[in-house]
């Protein structure tokens, strides 16, 4: 009973942390691939993981009580439904009040717009690299079996419980059933290929 009424309170805290981290990572996904407005600047971010609130302090042009009911409605994808979502309006708030504090802000405003531009476009490149990447192993490895149909190389977000880790998958198709020997050669000159161990490899007939 004494090693129970000890240890309990740091199995509780413990859980309180991993949950409290979740909400975290699931709220930063969320501003990050949601919480955008064509003609406006994310001033602030505050991820209030005690009480599961989400507070976001936009500049620019007014946002919609449309607007913002969408972007809530959008929260469940995240798993995110049972927390609590804010939208302040930044500028219009700061010309009420006559906050000194404005060309900061502006300059913040721009500096994170300037930020989300470069963040999407290392995306963008990404992709077209994979695309380009993915087409020129299909093309080697179908000089060394014609028998393949098509190769799939992706990478990918592996989710658990506690953590998510960027991998890569391959998929590979082919025409006829495919022999354990070709199987192992062809996933061993890809993970060589690809340069990591932990690649997935797949086979589909």
């Amino acid at each position: 009973g004494v090693v129970i009424i000890t240890v309990m309170p740091s199995i509780y805290f413990g859980y309180d942390i991993i949950q409290q981290n979740k909400f975290q990572k699931s709220a930063s996904q969320f501003i990050e691939a949601e919480a955008i407005f064509p003609n406006d600047y994310l001033l602030k971010k505050i991820i209030d993981t005690k009480s599961k609130t989400i507070t976001l302090t936009y500049g620019g042009q007014m946002i919609t009580e449309k607007e913002i009911s969408t972007l809530k409605n959008k929260l469940s994808k995240y798993n995110l439904q049972n927390s609590t979502l804010k939208i302040q309006q930044g500028f219009a708030y700061l010309k009420d009040e006559k906050n000194e504090e404005e060309p900061n802000l502006l300059t913040l405003a721009l500096s994170e717009k300037e930020s989300q531009i470069q963040r999407l476009q290392k995306k963008i490149d990404s992709l077209a690299s994979q695309n380009q990447l993915s087409q020129q192993i299909h093309k080697e490895l179908k000089t060394q079996y014609p028998f393949i149909q098509s190769c799939i190389l992706q990478s990918v977000i592996n989710h658990t419980d506690t953590s998510q880790q960027n991998i890569w998958i391959a998929i590979m198709r082919s025409k006829t059933k495919w022999e354990a020997i070709d199987k192992t050669k062809i996933e061993d000159w890809l993970k060589v290929r690809m340069n990591r161990k932990d690649l997935n490899v797949y086979f589909e007939e």
